[in-house]
């Protein structure tokens, strides 16, 4: 009796412990030698390494240049919450006994950045900034960093721009060294900040309401591991290059003889569209000049020099922007891009009134109204005058939505205010089934309401895939990613704006190695990711461009991997415990990194990180 009691509870466990649902799980393929054999796997490249049985699994000796980026946790002893980003090349700099290079690699002591904002006297009088605010001041400011990197010797850019997960850092505010008062006798206030080492475009940017009159330090700076400390002190405000150097003034008007007052002006960056001057309130009218405002863009923007020879330009690389109050409805921007150094006169050209567009999205063959977001971005913003008949100069971005219904349900109707152009709208409907789309849309000058403007997007298109391991199993229960292609992050005017990119989307390999993803069209890295403990790497298809059709991919090969794991200390050799570490490569000839491998270090700081090699 005891014992049939006792295969009853044996029953119950294993019941409760058995699948809740039905079929065996799929069985994801494992690099095991001798089990499977070494040479049975295909080179990653035609000619490259043959693998090798090595510790249970087949491995790959070869070379492979790559980026690590580790993340701290915010629980982290050492360097909590912050981002290192250490080429190979760099990784086994600090080499020790303890620490000893290919095995080991020791995270770099971090930089502590601090100072504080300081205008000379001679810099609040007339002609410079004329805005007083006492001697021996700081000015409360906005501190942020901003981090740079490069590839190939070419000028720095921002870290994320080239495929790297690396976020500015907002320095904190702090006593400012000295006790120096604020304007008024007011608190002292410096910054402070703790950074990874490395390159950065620094921004010290006074707060309001000294920003309408100091401009904001941008510079790059290069933080080596210890302590920095920026004593910025405004002696002088940054002139043009023309003959007379004078602090950049320009002329503003309105054709339409309208007034500006109440209107912002500033100047920013070509490149990466940050302001770099003072953000200067316009007005009042100039009294000898009716119609024309002088506005005084005071700038300290330290910017390169197009030859070693010409004198420094603080407009040169930049572009005037004249911004409107938000109250003014639907009233673009001007932007005006300065010309080798050279912007005197700005005027905002007269334009027609905006209209009301309304229309509906729709699927295209069941015409049935869907809930989309929607994006309207100007390309040309049509002139009261006949020639010329349009600008690029004035911009203008608005969202919309599509409505709802009493039920809930979108009648996929919307309805925004435009000025009258031509513009590029990109639709991203709610529903996972409906691709997103970018239209071309006219606004006429004639009409006001302007109905009927309905845009009808297609079906997602699915793109095919088998993946296999390269000894000729398929590689079941893997994990395949189609994100928006890292090279989209590098695009410049001229290319298709980052909104048109398309959306990320996920699917599991079967157990033959098929998957199946459903698209918008676009230009994609496809990321294969083995089951995690299979001791196989990932393999990055970059750039794929996924069109208006169905498709099939060639098939993709995960290789035996190149072993790039190691034991991860901090400065005096502490493990570094719980950190993600994560590998970025270059695809041949591509301008940005993309990811080709992930791990997470252990109790002991120690991670595995099998890798496939370059995407190709």
């Amino acid at each position: 009796m005891r014992a049939r009691s006792l295969l009853v509870v044996l029953f119950v466990l294993f019941a409760a412990c058995g699948p809740v649902s039905g079929g065996a799980p799929m069985l994801a393929p494992i690099n095991a030698c001798p089990a499977h054999p070494c040479d049975a796997y295909r080179p990653f490249v035609p000619g490259g390494a043959n693998a090798q049985c090595n510790a249970g699994s087949c491995q790959v000796s070869a070379k492979l240049d790559y980026t690590l980026v580790v993340s701290l946790p915010n629980t982290s002893f050492y360097a909590p919450g912050l981002s290192f980003a250490i080429p190979l090349a760099s990784l086994f700099q600090g080499a020790s006994a303890k620490c000893p290079a290919r095995t080991c690699a020791q995270l770099p002591r971090v930089a502590a950045a601090s100072g504080y904002y300081q205008p000379a006297p001679s810099v609040q009088e007339p002609p410079e900034v004329n805005y007083f605010v006492g001697q021996n001041v700081v000015l409360p400011v906005r501190v942020t960093y901003v981090p740079l990197a490069s590839i190939g010797g070419a000028p720095s850019v921002d870290a994320p721009n080239l495929g790297l997960p690396l976020g500015l850092t907002l320095a904190d505010q702090t006593l400012a060294l000295g006790g120096i008062p604020g304007p008024g006798g007011g608190p002292s206030v410096g910054f402070y900040a703790v950074l990874p080492p490395g390159t950065y475009e620094r921004r010290v940017e006074p707060a309001p309401p000294f920003d309408a009159a100091f401009p904001p330090d941008v510079s790059t700076v290069v933080l080596a591991p210890g302590v920095s400390f920026d004593r910025d002190i405004l002696f002088n405000v940054d002139k043009t290059g023309q003959s007379d150097r004078k602090i950049p003034v320009v002329s503003l008007s309105r054709d339409d003889a309208g007034t500006l007052d109440g209107w912002t002006s500033f100047l920013r960056d070509q490149t990466t569209l940050r302001r770099v001057s003072a953000f200067a309130r316009i007005g009042p009218m100039n009294e000898r000049s009716p119609g024309k405002y002088d506005v005084q863009l005071n700038t300290n923007h330290h910017p390169p020099r197009p030859s070693p020879s010409e004198n420094p330009n603080a407009l040169f690389g930049t572009e005037l922007v004249v911004a409107p109050p938000p109250a003014l409805e639907a009233m673009p921007t001007l932007v005006v891009p300065a010309l080798a150094g050279v912007l005197e006169v700005a005027a905002y050209p007269s334009i027609p009134s905006p209209a009301t567009v309304r229309g509906a999205v729709t699927s295209a063959l069941e015409s049935v109204p869907l809930a989309a977001d929607l994006v309207f971005t100007s390309k040309k913003i049509y002139l009261t005058t006949s020639s010329p008949s349009f600008t690029t100069n004035l911009v203008y971005v608005a969202r919309s939505t599509t409505a709802a219904s009493s039920g809930a349900a979108s009648d996929g109707r919307y309805s925004v205010r435009l000025p009258r152009g031509e513009y590029d709208v990109v639709v991203s409907p709610r529903d996972p089934a409906f691709a997103k789309r970018a239209f071309q849309l006219i606004v006429d000058v004639d009409n006001d309401p302007q109905d009927g403007k309905n845009l009808q997007v297609d079906r997602k298109h699915v793109l095919r895939g088998i993946a296999l391991v390269s000894d000729g199993r398929p590689l079941a229960s893997a994990e395949v990613e189609a994100s928006p292609a890292t090279s989209l992050s590098t695009a410049k005017s001229g290319n298709a704006p980052l909104s048109h990119a398309p959306r990320r989307a996920t699917a599991t390999t079967d157990t033959a190695g098929n998957f199946t993803l459903t698209l918008d069209p676009g230009t994609y890295d496809i990321t294969v990711r083995p089951a995690a403990g299979s001791r196989l790497p990932w393999v990055v298809s970059a750039s794929r461009v996924v069109g208006t059709v169905d498709a099939r991919l060639d098939p993709i090969e995960v290789p035996a991997p190149i072993p790039a794991g190691l034991l991860l200390v901090d400065p005096s050799t502490n493990p570094i415990v719980g950190a993600v570490v994560r590998a970025f490569a270059l695809p041949t000839g591509a301008a940005a990194f993309v990811e080709i491998g992930r791990a997470m270090t252990d109790a002991v700081g120690r991670y595995e990180m099998p890798l496939a090699g370059a995407p190709h």
